[in-house]
């Protein structure tokens, strides 16, 4: 038998190798949302028609719900080693796209909004990112701990604004910025407890500095009525820490409004729609609702431990408020009354609770995995009508359960699902709990 030339042997080598990447890159080409595993990131665009997912091995994507394919735009080839950050409507994102550089791209096409914006950014989680209403604007926390604002169409630097010195014995995740939905105004605090109002036509300080009464605090956080007229800030010092305490804020004057409210191990504050009542949740102890300015307690919340706070969730209208913990069952109450409108009580422990943008509807995230180290996992979400507290449909996940998220107008739930290197992306029908885009 004649033996092949040295000619023929790199013939066929180099042909083989055309085919197989030509069959990968069919493969690739044909890949789905469902194919995905290793998600260590995913999140819903604002009209649910888009997932963005950022990979284990750092790859970005977007991806289209009802095809299944990938949304190409310009995120092709962006590695990322930081998570990216969604602005609240899932119109925009920001995402670290190599050493020393970001940009902001559309959620719904993956195209590039910004040109490359130098900056070295803080990780996601360590310090909130911005976006103005408008999205012209964006405020990124760099290395250095310091805040600068960058115009979006240009990805021309603004302004940058120094903060106090990084302090390696705070908690760095209490940087987080915040735009008032009206007027021009940003509210920053550092990871000192400093609350600083800026005007954002100048990004001069507006205003005295708003210091929390406790400067001992380890984890610093904010928030804003929706009218822009108060703000509270509180701080956290942990699990078997000192007292936590939350302090209500006239952001006209920078002046503290009545004594604060303290509470072992923590307590925050969260305005319901109006901005006239408080809901104040403690670590331990009772929760309540408060009178907006003079914080006169209107009523408390129920208690589901003899010494954890319940955890707290308001409906997007204001008018209901759940409570969970321990006890296992979760309290669905008035939150102009306090009265008890409904509640379920179940073996398995309440891990969430999500809400549709109407307050009609609530999803529970339950967990009753008690095989934990055998890794047999037992986790639901069950759909209940609202105020009534009927329940509609209910969903069984037997994988290791990340996280379950709901679109932002109420459509779609994404579930992440599964554990190293196997995390996937599931997507259900909100309206039925079917699941959808599988093969």
């Amino acid at each position: 038998m004649k033996t092949p030339s040295f000619f023929h042997v790199c013939q066929a080598s180099l042909l083989l190798g055309l085919f197989t990447w030509l069959g990968h890159a069919g493969a690739a080409e044909d890949q789905r949302l469902a194919d995905l595993r290793g998600v260590r990131q995913a999140r819903f665009n604002e009209d649910g028609s888009r997932v963005l997912v950022r990979m284990s091995k750092r790859e970005l994507g977007l991806w289209d719900v009802e095809s299944g394919r990938a949304v190409k735009g310009d995120l092709e080839q962006v590695s990322m080693k930081l998570p990216y950050f969604v602005e609240e409507t899932g119109r925009r994102f920001v995402a670290s796209v190599g050493e020393g550089t970001a940009r902001v791209f559309d959620m719904t096409t993956g195209m590039a909004i910004s040109p490359p914006i130098a900056i070295e950014l803080l990780e996601t989680g360590r310090g909130s990112p911005a976006f103005s209403p408008d999205l012209s604007q964006v405020l990124l926390f760099d290395q250095k701990q310091q805040a600068q604002i960058f115009e979006v169409k240009s990805g021309q630097r603004i302004a940058q604004l120094t903060l106090e010195k990084p302090n390696e014995d705070f908690d760095v995740s209490g940087l987080a910025a915040k735009f008032a939905k009206d007027g021009p105004v940003c509210f920053i605090i550092t990871h000192q407890g400093v609350l600083r109002r800026y005007d954002t036509t100048t990004w001069k300080l507006a205003g005295e500095p708003m210091t929390h009464p406790n400067r001992e605090g380890w984890h610093f956080s904010f928030n804003l009525s929706e009218d822009g007229q108060h703000v509270v800030t509180c701080d956290g010092p942990g699990e078997n820490g000192p007292k936590g305490y939350l302090q209500l804020w006239d952001t006209q004057t920078s002046r503290p409004l009545g004594q604060a409210l303290e509470a072992t191990n923590g307590v925050s504050g969260r305005f319901l729609p109006g901005g006239k009542r408080l809901v104040v949740s403690r670590a331990r102890g009772r929760a309540g609702v408060h009178e907006v300015p003079s914080l006169k307690r209107l009523f408390d919340l129920p208690e589901h431990d003899d010494v954890e706070g319940p955890m707290v969730k308001a409906t997007p209208d204001g008018k209901g408020i759940f409570t969970w913990g321990y006890s296992e069952s979760v309290i669905f109450s008035d939150a102009t009354t306090g009265k008890h409108l409904g509640s379920s009580s179940n073996r398995a422990l309440l891990k969430d609770v999500l809400v549709t943008p109407d307050s009609k509807e609530a999803f529970l995230v339950y967990n009753n995995t008690a095989f934990l180290l055998q890794q047999h996992y037992d986790q639901y979400v069950v759909q209940v009508s609202l105020p009534d507290f009927k329940v509609k449909n209910s969903l069984r996940i037997l994988g290791y359960l990340t996280s379950v998220d709901l679109s932002p107008e109420g459509s779609r739930l994404m579930v992440i699902e599964g554990l190293t290197g196997k995390e996937q992306v599931r997507l259900f029908d909100a309206a039925t709990l079917k699941e959808t885009g599988v093969k």
